[in-house]
């Protein structure tokens, strides 16, 4: 009967039975498993690109066609031999010829220069109106309360613009004869060069049938919008080529190129040739 338990307890250990260990298994190619689907990738994170502002690029200012045909000459009152030895003497640069500018701007004339009586008044772009006008009352002759004064208004889409060219003096003391002014030759065209009007005028002041002062102006509008006015002094009186006195000729180019050509009064006299440039701001 021990010998039957332990013959089928040899048995069901060699089957396997529970309990027991188990057996190897048979042998044959290593198990193989398929790799994973990779993730796709995950997208760039995506990056605004940075917004550049264009330049600003500036409309070119195109220059107008000049207008101008011949130079602007002031001749002197009279000839004088010294202004022939200055045209032949080399010329100097004078630099820029300075300018002046004028008063305004004002909503109307009326507030810039009342009780001022037009003597000429014409249009010419870039003005969109040129007057000379006087003040004072011309019926009457001129006295200690009706003192003349010449002046130049110019309209522009800034307003009233004004410029002095000459005024009458009265004495002071009965020796001294009244100062008396005049102007002359108002005009509006192209002087240089530049597509556009200046205004050139000619005044004149001293004693009635006496010598007087000569004063050229030219009055133009620069890229600033301002108008200004350029006085150019071209003869005074005084003891012949003496202190005080002077006599010029006055050109001005269609290149903007101002030259004088003349004398100034003293013990040599001095002559003078020079050049300078007109240019407006």
């Amino acid at each position: 009967m021990r010998r039957a338990q332990t013959t089928a307890l040899s048995l069901v250990l060699s089957c396997g039975g529970s309990g027991g260990q188990t057996a190897d298994p048979p042998p044959g190619p290593a198990s193989t498993f398929a790799p994973s689907t990779p993730a796709p990738p995950s997208a760039a994170p995506v990056v605004a690109a940075p917004v550049v502002a264009a330049p600003v690029v500036a409309a070119p200012v195109v220059a107008l066609p000049s207008t101008c045909t011949a130079p602007f000459i002031v001749p002197p009152p009279y000839h004088d031999n010294f202004i022939d030895d200055a045209a032949a003497t080399p010329g100097h640069d004078l630099g820029v010829w300075p300018s002046q500018p004028m008063r305004g701007p004002f909503a109307t004339r009326e507030e810039l220069q009342p009780d001022c009586t037009d003597r000429a008044n014409m249009t010419a772009e870039p003005f969109a109106e040129i007057v000379h006008c006087m003040t004072g009352d011309g019926r009457r002759p001129p006295g200690p309360d009706n003192l003349p004064e010449h002046v130049l208004l110019v309209r522009t889409a800034q307003g009233w613009w004004a410029h002095t060219l000459a005024r009458t003096r009265w004495p002071h003391r009965r020796e001294d004869e009244a100062q008396l002014a005049h102007v002359t030759q108002v005009v509006a065209a192209d002087r240089l060069g530049d597509g556009g009007a200046e205004v050139t005028a000619i005044a004149q002041v001293g004693p009635p049938g006496g010598d007087k002062i000569h004063t050229a102006f030219l009055c133009g509008l620069g890229p600033s919008g301002v108008p200004a006015c350029a006085d150019i002094r071209v003869a005074a009186g005084g003891p012949f080529h003496g202190l005080g006195a002077m006599l010029y000729q006055l050109t001005i180019g269609c290149d903007a190129t101002l030259t004088i050509v003349g004398w100034e009064g003293g013990s040599p006299v001095k002559l003078i040739h020079g050049r300078a440039t007109l240019a407006f701001q």
